[in-house]
C-alpha cells in the first residue's frame, strides 16, 4: 500500500481506512456498507472501505475518484454555476455508454427521492388523521415536482444528470 499512503500524504487529505468486514458491518447505513469510498465535504475526509475494493489498484482508483472527483472539482470550480456548467459540458461530450450509466443512476436517484418524499407525505397525512390514499394522486404530482427541485439543487457531480432527471420525471409521471 506504499503508493496509496504516499498519495494520501501528498494531497494532504485526511483518510479514514475501514479495513475489516466487522468495521464495514458497523457502518450506519446499507449505502455506506456497500460503498468503496466516500468524501465528506464538511470535514474534507476521504473514507476508503478496503473490503469493498477488489485490489490495491481499485483502492487507489477509489481514492483518486474521491479526492479529484468530489473535492478537486469544488476547488477548481468554487462557484456553483461554474461547477454545474463544467459538469454539463462533461456530460455532453461523454460517449453513449457513459451517458446511459449516468441516466440510469439519475433515474434511480430520482425514484429514491420520490419514494422518500411520498412516504413523508403519507406519514404527515396519517399524523393529521387524514386518509393518505385520498390524497395519493395530488401528492404524486407535488412529490415529482419537489423531487426534481431537491435533486436539481444538489451540488455534486450528479448535477450533470439534472436535464435527464427532468426528462425522467415527465416519463415517470406519464406512466402513473
Amino acid at each position: 500500500m506504499k503508493n496509496f499512503l504516499e498519495c494520501k500524504t501528498w494531497v494532504n487529505t485526511p483518510v479514514r481506512i475501514i479495513r475489516t468486514d466487522e468495521e464495514v458491518a458497523a457502518l450506519p447505513t446499507p449505502r455506506q456498507r456497500r460503498m468503496k469510498g466516500s468524501f465528506n465535504s464538511l470535514t474534507g475526509e476521504v473514507t476508503i472501505v478496503v473490503p469493498n475494493n477488489a485490489n490495491l489498484a481499485d483502492i487507489e482508483n477509489t481514492f483518486i475518484h474521491e479526492v479529484v472527483g468530489h473535492d478537486g472539482l469544488r476547488v477548481l470550480f468554487p462557484e456553483e454555476e461554474k461547477l454545474n456548467n463544467a459538469l454539463d459540458e462533461l456530460y455532453k461530450v461523454s460517449n453513449d455508454s457513459i451517458k446511459g450509466a449516468i441516466d440510469r443512476m439519475a433515474q434511480k436517484m430520482y425514484d429514491a427521492e420520490v419514494d422518500r418524499l411520498r412516504e413523508r407525505k403519507r406519514k404527515a397525512h396519517e399524523a393529521n388523521g387524514e386518509d393518505a390514499d385520498a390524497a395519493y394522486y395530488a401528492d404524486m404530482a407535488d412529490t415529482h415536482a419537489e423531487a426534481g427541485n431537491v435533486i436539481s439543487s444538489d451540488v455534486t457531480p450528479r448535477r450533470s444528470m439534472v436535464p435527464t432527471l427532468r426528462d425522467a420525471s415527465v416519463r415517470v409521471a406519464s406512466r402513473r
